[in-house]
């Protein structure tokens, strides 16, 4: 029988200490909040892809010259949930994993018993809205003995063009990088890049590059040939 109290006692304990153990809550939900690419981990990149997770998709924007496709992704998720591809288990900043249009990653939640599959998108992009030409071309322009082109792609741009063709509308033709869009005096420009603005005011060019989310601005002002600038 005292062999027995020490026996009845130590349960006692055991099961008092196991029924203070904090409960698993369900949260009943699986999701990756966040997914990053160091440059610090991939040294392909030169620097941080972040991704964006929503709607079951993480997109991810590249630069042009990257064609590694597998990385090691730094990411958070929901409580309690797991992330594998493939079969394989992935520790966050130590496993690498495929990243590229079409791969999948699989993330379950043993506690609320769900799961899903999140796709991955790639989209390659320079990262700038960047303005690369601007002229007016003798071809398009009747007015115009030749092309009419800035020295130098900058912020303020100046050109000067003959007397008959100032103040006159003149057709504009304009570039960007990739994926850029182009806004002529707050105009969409058509996929030619060709519109017609009015060389007695300063031309203003916007471009926006919606992958990156950058923009930038320019203004072109056009004098005529004797010298004086128009503002």
């Amino acid at each position: 029988m005292k062999r027995i109290i020490p026996i009845i006692a130590t349960l006692a304990i055991i099961a008092a200490a196991t029924s203070c153990e904090k409960k698993k809550t369900p949260d009943n939900q699986v999701s990756i909040k966040s997914m990053t690419l160091p440059a610090s981990l991939n040294p392909v990149l030169k620097e941080d892809a972040v991704g964006v997770a929503g709607a079951r998709k993480v997109k991810f924007i590249f630069p042009k010259t990257v064609t590694e496709t597998t990385f090691i992704p730094v990411f958070e998720l929901s409580e309690h949930d797991v992330l594998s591809q493939y079969g394989k288990v992935l520790t966050s900043g130590t496993t690498p994993c495929k990243i590229a249009t079409g791969d999948t990653l699989h993330i379950s939640d043993d506690v609320s018993g769900i799961s899903s599959n999140y796709v991955i998108e790639v989209v390659f992009d320079d990262g700038k809205a960047e303005l690369t030409y601007a002229a007016f071309l003798a071809a398009d322009n009747v007015l115009l003995p030749m092309d009419v082109i800035p020295d130098r792609i900058e912020e303020t741009m100046f050109v000067s063009v003959p007397g008959e063709a100032y103040m006159r509308n003149l057709t504009l033709t304009v570039k960007a990088g990739p994926n850029d869009v182009i806004k002529v005096n707050h105009a969409s420009v058509p996929a030619n890049g060709k519109t017609l603005v009015d060389t007695g005011f300063p031309v203003e060019i916007k471009v926006t590059d919606d992958i990156a989310g950058t923009s930038s601005s320019y203004v072109l002002k056009i004098m005529p040939q004797t010298g004086m600038v128009i503002r």
